[in-house]
């Protein structure tokens, strides 16, 4: 893989940088002599880097320039081209404003302007950040990285200033040796397994270290004594034992059992009283219909007049009176009600 182009959908601002096959430097020349005094460094050579490291896939770094000064460089997109292994050519689009959507294309000539490429002329588009660092991957095609990706090597490639301390030891990796030793036993051609395990086991090592420091604060001094030691995982054994009794104890199956058949009794209970008390109210009303049926007033004072006139009996004046109002207040009775 060789650098190729570097430019911006705005070239006045951020001006096109046209990589050549070989050795490329950044030469800082003050021609102006107002600007003799002026120092020579920090010329952006830092930032070129960074910026490729951005065309790269680079994570979002807040401190990076691109977003620390956002609202500056919010409309900004970047292109990379790069000459791929096999003589053809990859751009890799991405802007600011969507820095986890990258857009890719390949193509058989360097030194593009696709700054203006419409959406569907890309061969992949919004591609998410993950994604795109996979299909990065296996477009450059550095099978002998492997099983680690692009990104492991490429900061070997685009080193600060700061990275050149130790030819080896990046700044990055400036504690965790697992992360980067096996990776360059594997460059060197050593065996990474190796180191991988060596520094697996070491890690190991020191949490087993540290629980027995911890056991021995506990103990309070020295654990040389095998005794103290038995006696003590007797007391912790018991411990657990006396736990498991207790946890053993929490059974709620017989009282639960208890409290369901309680619950049925009283139910059944409440259903036999509210037949009991059905069975009376309908027995009391059948009563009551019975008795309201056999009180019915059957004897008509006209029909009695008519009988005894027939048999040459008077029964007229006060008697016929008497009956009329007897049925009356009978009638009125029936009609009133009980309360």
């Amino acid at each position: 893989m060789k650098l190729s182009k570097l430019y911006s959908d705005t070239p006045d601002t951020f001006a096109p940088i046209d990589f050549v096959s070989g050795l490329n430097v950044v030469l800082a020349e003050i021609r102006l002599p107002e600007n003799r005094r002026k120092d020579t460094h920090n010329l952006g050579k830092t930032t070129l880097g960074r910026m490729l490291d951005f065309g790269f896939l680079a994570g979002r770094d807040p401190k990076f320039f691109l977003f620390k000064h956002f609202d500056l460089f919010r409309d900004f997109v970047f292109f990379l081209e790069v000459e791929l292994a096999d003589g053809s050519y990859l751009t890799v689009r991405r802007s600011v404003a969507e820095a986890s959507k990258v857009a890719f294309k390949k193509h058989a000539v360097g030194h593009q302007d696709f700054s203006t490429l419409s959406i569907l002329e890309w061969d992949h588009f919004d591609v998410p950040f993950e994604r795109a660092r996979e299909l990065l991957d296996s477009l450059l095609d550095w099978r002998a990285l492997k099983p680690w990706t692009y990104r492991k090597g490429l900061g070997y490639l685009l080193r600060s200033q700061d990275d050149f301390r130790d030819v080896f030891h990046l700044r990055k990796f400036a504690n965790i040796h697992a992360d980067w030793k096996p990776f360059l036993a594997h460059i060197l051609g050593f065996n990474d397994e190796l180191i991988t395990r060596h520094y697996a086991k070491e890690q190991e090592l020191s949490e087993k270290q540290a629980i027995a420091q911890t056991i021995k604060q506990e103990l309070g001094g020295s654990v040389e004594d095998a005794s103290k030691i038995d006696g003590i995982l007797l007391l912790k054994q018991q411990e657990s034992d006396k736990k498991q009794q207790l946890l053993d104890a929490f059974d709620f199956r017989a009282q639960d059992k208890a409290q369901t058949k309680q619950l049925v009794d009283e139910v059944d209970e409440k259903i036999a009283a509210h037949n009991a008390r059905r069975y009376s109210l309908m027995q009391n009303r059948k009563k009551i219909v019975t008795s309201l049926e056999e009180d019915q007033i059957l004897f008509n004072p006209d029909d009695a007049k008519k009988l005894f006139g027939e048999a040459g009996v008077l029964f007229e004046g006060q008697i016929k009176k008497d009956f009329h109002q007897l049925i009356a207040f009978s009638e009125g009775i029936e009609e009133c009600p009980l309360w």
